[in-house]
């Protein structure tokens, strides 16, 4: 879950095989927050990769959590 993000094809081109570090500094914090992006930059590093999908995930989590409170429900994983 960390790892998917819903883009169009044209912008899924556009970043191609860059490295996150080289294409996310192009996209403003507003848009980064849409896609539950950790702002925290040293995360974007190839070798910070397992970190960010712990991150993004937690924050894909605590959006589901506080917009949908009812259904939510943390198991753990």
């Amino acid at each position: 879950m960390g790892n998917i993000t819903l883009i169009n094809a044209e912008i899924n081109s556009e970043i191609s095989d860059k490295l996150p570090g080289n294409y996310l500094t192009e996209y403003l914090d507003s848009i980064l927050k849409q896609h539950f992006i950790p702002i925290r930059r040293e995360l974007w590093d190839i070798e910070s990769f397992e970190e960010f999908t712990e991150e993004r995930t937690n924050l894909i989590k605590n959006f589901i959590k506080s917009r949908y409170p009812d259904i939510y429900h943390d198991n753990g994983v």
